[in-house]
């Protein structure tokens, strides 16, 4: 079924979740799943709203591709479940999203196959690439997102629909709040979590009671790596997210003085507020 979406709109916090989650493994590629909900716009045209994110370990770690078990798509419809049961919202998975480290934001075959494959469950199912660690001649680092369907070829299109494949690319539109919301901040708590994991996958079987000098020595450098790995998630990711929130809460704090001066005044006759009336 030819695919109609007229574009897809994508909050900031799960923009800002996936281009981290991109930013944070420059040599393998990394997935997710995307969680929003469809409707219709006045011109009577169909649209995506994205809103929520899904991260997941990697169970096998590439550099040229990336695959989504259906033991995860049922974890994020899952997952999506309990978003609509907390939001009153019709959510379910809407899309997936992958990173192009190094190299162009535009869909490969096996990209396009892979999306042609979703749609096949849902015609308006949309995918996301970030382009991160990208440089151009005569260009500093790029970062690009690009969003897109499969559409089936016209040469190759048959009486069944089947052929083959070429990408479309949909609109996109990113919605941006004011200020760090909790949702962002969770997802990315959470994407150290899910770093922290796969290298302890990774880690973990290769150093089981080493007895030999060779595998004493292996485990050695083996434990290094695992080090170095840590470190880099830390300096990487979970040092720049206390620093974004610790301003967060300066700019917090800042807000609730000034409230309170202005409850302070003769004119209001309010109460004064506490840092949980004003975090955003």
């Amino acid at each position: 079924m030819i695919p109609t979406l007229a574009r897809c709109v994508l909050s900031a916090d799960a923009f800002r979740t996936c281009f981290t989650h991109a930013l944070a493994s420059e040599h393998e590629e990394i997935m997710g799943l995307l969680i929003g909900e469809l409707t219709v716009s006045e011109a009577g045209e169909d649209e995506s709203h994205i809103h929520s994110v899904c991260l997941f370990k990697r169970s096998d770690r590439q550099k040229d591709r990336v695959e989504i078990s259906p033991e995860e798509l049922a974890a994020a419809t899952t997952e999506a479940e309990r978003l609509s049961g907390i939001a009153d919202r019709d959510l379910r998975v809407l899309g997936w999203y992958h990173s192009h480290p190094h190299i162009t934001v535009w869909p490969s075959h096996v990209d396009v196959n892979t999306q042609a494959a979703y749609q096949q469950m849902d015609k308006n199912f949309v995918g996301l690439i970030f382009s991160c660690f990208h440089t151009e001649p005569n260009k500093a680092n790029r970062l690009q997102v690009i969003c897109f369907q499969a559409v089936p070829e016209p040469s190759y299109l048959s009486s069944t629909g089947s052929g083959k494949f070429v990408s479309r690319e949909v609109p996109l539109q990113v919605v941006s709040p004011n200020g760090l919301t909790a949702s962002f901040s969770d997802s990315l708590s959470l994407l150290a979590s899910v770093m922290v994991e796969e290298e302890r996958d990774l880690y973990s079987p290769a150093n089981q009671s080493p007895e030999t000098v060779e595998e004493i020595m292996n485990a050695i450098h083996n434990g290094s790596v695992f080090t170095k790995s840590m470190t880099g998630i830390a300096e990487n990711l979970c040092i720049p997210l206390i620093r974004v929130l610790e301003a967060q809460l300066g700019r917090n704090h800042q807000r609730m003085l000034e409230l309170n001066r202005l409850l302070d005044s003769p004119e209001s006759g309010g109460q004064l507020l506490d840092m949980s009336d004003v975090i955003q």
